[in-house]
């Protein structure tokens, strides 16, 4: 399988300490240089070296071929990094692979819905990695509470209650 990450996959599980689940969840790993400038920004982060090697090791640069329709996402008010990502999905999508593009921003995702790709994202990815016994569901858990109390990471307190139900089903 497939997976075409954005930087803030990349950056939040690195920050948690889970950025191996997604060399787990896939054969495959491609990402863009302008995702991963955006995520080696970040320099003084203490996650940096860990998120360097991985990258290094497990995820293939890829450039988009279509610079048009990058940018006419990225007048859509869509950041760049994610709409390279977008298109390259796009490319390598066909009627026999399917990739599943890692994205976290909502707009981003509504962009990706309308062009019927498949997408996830950082949580995505823990409950995948939980469904696929990767980890625990207890494991899970803390991975969700590190995400969102110990990062900037945001998403509602409902969303959170929905995720730790269809976590605690999993157990």
């Amino acid at each position: 399988m497939i997976g075409i990450t954005n930087a803030s996959p990349i950056i939040y599980l690195g920050k948690i300490g889970a950025i191996d689940l997604l060399k787990h969840n896939f054969d495959q790993l491609y990402s863009t240089q302008e995702v991963v400038q955006e995520v080696l920004r970040k320099e003084q982060s203490p996650e940096i070296p860990i998120i360097t090697q991985f990258i290094k090791k497990y995820i293939k640069i890829r450039i988009p071929t279509n610079h048009n329709l990058v940018d006419q996402i990225e007048s859509l008010q869509i950041h760049r990094g994610e709409a390279t990502v977008i298109v390259l999905s796009n490319e390598i999508s066909s009627s026999e692979i399917k990739p599943i593009l890692i994205i976290d921003d909502l707009a981003a995702r509504e962009v990706c819905k309308a062009m019927n790709l498949q997408i996830t994202g950082t949580v995505g990815i823990i409950l995948r990695s939980i469904r696929k016994k990767y980890i625990s569901s207890k494991q899970g858990q803390l991975l969700i509470d590190r995400l969102c109390f110990e990062t900037t990471f945001r998403i509602s307190a409902h969303l959170y209650q929905k995720i730790a139900k269809i976590i605690s089903s999993l157990s």
